[in-house]
């Protein structure tokens, strides 16, 4: 049923849910077993809904600015690219765990819990976090140099939650320190922003996300249809 629901009106998105395990079986073949969808159609149309892109742009403070659909996803590493961040023990979708754990590995660009992109409001803008691709859990500061997840505070008012991304280094909170790696350890460590250590953590890799990519395709799909809705 959740998936007939995600086909009927999640639009060019809904191939992004085929993405997650639970999902992949509908994709391809799989698709017969969702059953007859042309009645939603009819459906649609009777009631004159809209597209799913037009419900993204009308709840810019969920979707842009708190980040739910990013533009761009990277990982966090070290300059060289030999060490990444990744949510260990995490896996992809929401509500699984309220907190998680992140550690230091090598960076490879197949593990699908190192990647991450912005998050949480900044204002009228995004972003003032950093959040697991794929997740619910955003980057939170603790004691000393300890860094977990949680679940996102998308308005942005969580101070432990506060990480912000300036002349290509990651700031904890408002402090002149960024988040760095201990190479020798292999666990995370802080460090004096201005300093120019090539251990402190820098985007890696960074690409368009599919979402991105469906969200882009449906507004063009339904080009006409948005201007005539003021979209």
């Amino acid at each position: 049923n959740r998936q007939r629901a995600a086909k009927a009106w999640f639009d060019e998105l809904y191939d992004k849910t085929l993405q997650f395990d639970e999902f992949k079986s509908f994709s391809g073949s799989g698709q017969s077993k969702l059953g007859p969808m042309d009645n939603f159609k009819e459906l649609k149309s009777n009631l004159e809904c809209k597209p799913f892109a037009w419900f993204v742009d009308r709840f810019p403070q969920i979707y842009h600015w708190g980040g739910l659909l990013p533009p761009q996803i990277f990982q966090i590493g070290t300059e060289d690219g030999s060490l990444c961040l990744t949510r260990s023990g995490g896996r992809w979708g929401n509500a699984y765990a309220p907190q998680g754990s992140i550690a230091v590995t090598k960076c490879k660009e197949d593990d699908r819990v190192s990647w991450f992109h912005g998050a949480n409001r900044d204002g009228k803008k995004c972003c003032s976090g950093v959040r697991g691709w794929n997740s619910d859990q955003c980057l939170v500061k603790g004691w000393s140099t300890q860094i977990s997840t949680s679940v996102c505070n998308l308005n942005g008012y969580d101070g432990s939650q506060r990480f912000v991304w300036k002349d290509g280094l990651l700031h904890i909170g408002n402090s002149a320190n960024c988040l760095s790696i201990d190479a020798t350890n292999k666990k995370l460590s802080t460090g004096q922003c201005s300093s120019g250590d090539p251990s402190l953590v820098r985007q890696l890799n960074g690409k368009e996300p599919m979402e991105w990519k469906k969200y882009e395709e449906s507004k063009h799909s339904h080009e006409n249809e948005l201007a005539q809705l003021g979209r």
